[in-house]
């Protein structure tokens, strides 16, 4: 994998900017699925998560790490819900700003194409 892919790429339009990153995963869409919207599954690999799933639902989480509560709690309103390919919310933090987050999974041969898309 080249540095560009493992470090994403980077399109910025004026003041607007998109991080996308892309990886292969050896499982299915909906253990990826799982993965990225099951409170427990995130929290092995993010942190703590509550989510009211489905379309106009919330979703809110909590990095682990140091420092305040408030500078390490994001979440907002669930944007598009269609388990499982297509999982995009807001993602709102005082200090950090408002910006969007969304995976994108494609079943690719025995497992799945994940795209995670971050932008303002």
């Amino acid at each position: 994998m080249s540095d560009k892919d493992r470090l994403g790429q980077l399109e910025v339009s004026g003041e607007l900017a998109t991080i996308t990153f892309e990886r292969y995963i050896p499982h299915s869409p909906e253990a990826v699925w799982d993965a990225i919207s099951n409170p427990t599954e995130v929290r092995a690999w993010f942190g703590e998560m509550e989510i009211e799933p489905g379309p106009n639902g919330r979703v809110g989480m909590l990095f682990d790490g140091e420092g305040p509560e408030a500078d390490r709690r994001v979440g907002g309103r669930i944007l598009t819900w269609e388990p499982p390919q297509v999982f995009e919310y807001e993602w709102q933090n005082p200090g950090l700003g408002d910006t969007v987050v969304r995976f994108e999974l494609e079943a690719t041969g025995n497992g799945t194409t994940l795209r995670v898309i971050h932008r303002d």
